[in-house]
């Protein structure tokens, strides 16, 4: 339990630190930064499982606390940071091998893997947040969508690349890892709903480009809040399960 919340504290202290320097730049004035913890959420999720995701959850509404962000928009923040950690290490517990416990990006069919994943870690970020200013009334879904999107992506393909074999060497292979072994997520996924989470995870980034690039960029509109709506939640659902 003490080195639980040892690596909890780190884990928010660094997604805390990188929400506030993405704010620095500002992709939707007033709303959202650049999403420099794109950079963590895939090593935070593989790495950590549960523990990571609730750290970047924390982290990021610890980090809108101190922004002094709307407060509506909060455990929204905190839904799609959890969410974008945690969504990518269930479709790898049931995709990966008994030996091959933790994604260990070393040769070129483990990038391909981690680009997959990261790719699947942007869904919840984008979607979640553009329905989020939608709802509120505070921008379009179509004006939000891909502004969001675009920077994440970059970050998190960079982050599954650059940041998640630096970590897995130190903590899986190297001096960190008694201390990972001790907090390390042993949740099981059925390959079935892995599988399943991978195309509705794909299907929901498509189908939220769609909507924005085919309709007016204009608050309210049934169709994108129930279906980007819908989406949402039923990824929450299955990641949860």
């Amino acid at each position: 339990m003490v080195n639980r919340l040892k690596v909890g504290c780190l884990l928010i202290v660094v997604y805390t630190l990188a929400v506030l320097a993405g704010n620095l730049v500002m992709i939707l004035p007033g709303i959202s930064g650049l999403h420099l913890t794109a950079l963590f959420s895939l090593t935070y999720g593989l790495l950590f499982g549960r523990l990571g995701a609730l750290a970047a959850g924390v982290g990021v509404m610890l980090g809108q606390v101190i922004l002094g962000s709307m407060p509506m928009l909060m455990p929204i923040a905190f839904l799609t940071e959890f969410l974008s950690a945690y969504l990518p290490y269930r479709i790898w517990q049931g995709m990966r091998s008994e030996q091959e416990p933790v994604l260990l990006v070393y040769d070129s069919r483990t990038r391909i893997m981690a680009l997959i994943l990261s790719i699947t870690a942007v869904t919840p970020v984008a979607l979640t947040m553009a329905f989020a200013t939608d709802l509120f009334q505070i921008l379009p879904f179509g004006m939000a969508y891909f502004p969001v999107l675009l920077p994440t992506m970059v970050f998190s393909i960079l982050g599954g690349q650059l940041v998640l074999p630096m970590a897995g060497r130190y903590f899986c292979r190297g001096a960190g890892e008694a201390l990972w072994e001790s907090v390390r997520d042993d949740k099981w996924t059925s390959h079935l709903l892995s599988v399943a989470l991978l195309r509705i995870d794909i299907m929901a980034l498509a189908i939220g480009a769609g909507l924005a690039l085919i309709f007016a960029p204009v608050m309210g509109n049934r169709v994108i809040l129930y279906v980007t709506g819908g989406l949402s939640v039923v990824l929450l659902i299955l990641t949860g399960m």
